[in-house]
């Protein structure tokens, strides 16, 4: 009943800002499992009957859950399970802190020194400083709003928050102009499920 009734109160905020807001439910849920892995009779694998199929299938959400913490290493904080089609479709779920809290600007330094790109447009959460240190003159300061004067050619670097949090503005009246402008065309990266890099032709 008590993860309920957080979850109820979590759900009716409006406040959306991570999954951090929903950590008080977790002891509960610890709770439970274990009381399942009491439950479950786990010598009955053996024989493989129908009293075996709670083990077997809670044997395999636990060999699920241990590859995907596998193959999400390091991008921990921007996992999302295989319902949604894992963290590389994360963003169009959720965004702020449940995918970025800035922690991929080095790799996208590294991932610029290693194509041997001279020069990138960046629009990166929390904002340039971090980029501009890694990525020194490589990197040129971007933001959405400068779509209405001038069109990014070559490589530009956009956090999900930002590229999804244009569209909001933009319905709020608050912009004129947001990602959306990029819909015709494709990724050629994604730096740590929090970074989309595009390759954009002259305009």
């Amino acid at each position: 009943m008590p993860p309920l009734v957080l979850l109820g109160m979590g759900m009716q905020g409006s406040l959306n800002l991570g999954i951090r807001y929903m950590l008080p439910v977790y002891p509960f849920i610890f709770i439970s499992v274990a009381k399942m892995v009491n439950i479950i009779d786990f010598k009955a694998l053996k024989n493989l009957t129908k009293k075996s199929l709670p083990a077997i299938g809670f044997t395999l959400l636990l060999v699920w859950y241990a590859l995907s913490n596998f193959f999400i290493y390091p991008s921990y904080l921007s996992y999302f399970n295989e319902s949604i089609g894992g963290p590389k479709n994360g963003y169009k779920w959720l965004i702020d802190s449940n995918v970025d809290w800035g922690q991929d600007v080095k790799r996208l330094s590294n991932w610029v020194d290693k194509e041997g790109i001279d020069k990138i447009y960046v629009d990166v959460f929390p904002g340039p400083m971090p980029a501009k240190y890694y990525m020194e003159d490589k990197m040129v300061e971007w933001h959405v709003q400068n779509f209405e004067n001038q069109w990014p050619e070559g490589y530009l670097a956009v956090s999900e928050t930002f590229f999804q949090n244009s569209r909001l503005k933009t319905k709020q009246g608050v912009e004129k102009i947001d990602y959306s402008i990029l819909d015709g065309y494709k990724p050629i990266a994604q730096i740590g499920y929090s970074i989309l890099i595009y390759k954009l032709p002259a305009k």
